[in-house]
């Protein structure tokens, strides 16, 4: 678990109840299984809006933990930064 930030490869240290922040530029965030932010986020093409209102910007959606009481924790992380972790230098 110490390893927590990968640079060329995909790696979600995760251990059973326990989210844990795995990206440097990958944020938490926190949201209710009804809400519009859960449709935004749990489809085939999450994204969210930058301002209220705004424009939507597409993510990536890390790892995701149910609560209780249908509150989602979910590391999101946007594509473009996700992109470029695989981009060759």
């Amino acid at each position: 678990m110490l390893d927590v930030y990968s640079t060329n490869q995909i790696k979600v240290n995760s251990v059973s109840g326990t989210l844990v922040k795995n990206y440097r530029e990958s944020f938490f965030v926190k949201f209710h299984l009804n809400s519009h932010l859960a449709e935004s986020l749990l489809n085939i093409n999450p994204a969210l809006e930058r301002i209220h209102n705004g424009p939507k910007v597409p993510v990536v959606v890390i790892q995701a933990m149910l609560c209780g009481d249908g509150v989602i924790l979910a590391e999101v992380m946007h594509k473009t930064d996700f992109d470029a972790l695989f981009e060759k230098t």
